[in-house]
């Protein structure tokens, strides 16, 4: 079994920072491109000091990723803990290793702080068995419910005379989430002091994307547009979302998403700096 590799990456720009419109199309900005070459040149500068083995790239290209990003942030509600994925797996596994987006299976997201030293710590496994399968057979509890699958991130959005509105797809699958979310009264299922300013608590994510055999999805495509449409009709604002746990599955029947929420009573944010109130 290959060692798991791990380094540090500058934060990357926030969402709003990492596109814009360009002749009716979606194009990154100066700062993404600037990050991702960033990225790519910090694991080049890896490859060359024996850091990552070239056994790790073959290993890579052959088999399934799991990616650990560790988000610290200035502050603890600032920012949102989704809005970094994509490009942050992006600029890693296809700029900076060469290797196809679909190939990772797994992914976890984790939010600290670190006032002095904002940045992203990376840990990545070779995963050479995976169930794809996962446990969509088992009984649901009362926080773990099926939604469909979110949009790709190339659905999510059209542009109308040089702005950017959400896509029809989009405003469907807001409007199926909200319905399953009322239907179920989750909202009720969870603490009011997920929505408190003083003394608030945390959220936890668990999101299985079953995809059609065939499909080539990213595991990181839907997350935001998943985040979004669940946080409005549960009136929890994204920045409480301080773990992501994201799995690529595949199923035969109806694609879908298995998701499963856990309230944090209380979330250390980092050794050093304990929860800002």
């Amino acid at each position: 079994m290959l060692p798991t590799l791990t380094f540090t990456l500058p934060l990357p720009p926030s969402f709003n920072a990492q596109y814009f419109t360009h002749r009716g199309h979606h194009t990154l900005t100066p700062w993404s491109r600037r990050y991702r070459d960033v990225v790519a040149y910090r694991l080049f500068e890896m490859h060359w000091d024996d850091r990552l083995s070239d056994t790790f790239l073959q290993a890579a290209q052959r088999g399934h990723l799991s990616l650990l990003l560790t988000f610290y942030f200035e502050t603890p509600l600032r920012r949102d803990l989704d809005s970094g994925l994509k490009i942050v797996q992006d600029a890693v596994v296809s700029k900076g290793l060469g290797v196809d987006d679909s190939r990772v299976v797994d992914v976890r997201l984790i939010k600290r702080i670190d006032p002095l030293n904002p940045r992203v710590e990376v840990s990545i496994d070779i995963v050479e068995q995976w169930d794809w399968d996962g446990d969509a057979g088992e009984a649901l509890d009362s926080l773990t419910f099926k939604l469909p699958i979110p949009p790709s991130v190339n659905e999510q959005y059209t542009i109308v005379n040089g702005r950017r509105h959400r896509s029809t797809e989009l405003r469907r699958f807001r409007k199926q989430v909200q319905a399953i979310v009322e239907e179920q009264q989750i909202a009720t299922l969870l603490p009011a002091s997920l929505r408190a300013k003083r003394k608030p608590s945390y959220l936890a994510v668990y999101a299985d994307f079953f995809f059609a055999p065939r499909n080539r999805r990213d595991v990181d495509s839907g997350l935001k547009a998943l985040l979004d449409a669940l946080c409005a009709p549960l009136e929890v604002n994204d920045n409480r979302v301080v773990d992501i746990h994201l799995t690529k599955r595949t199923t035969s029947g109806e694609p879908f998403t298995l998701v499963q929420l856990e309230p944090l009573a209380d979330w250390v944010f980092d050794a050093q700096h304990p929860v800002l109130r």
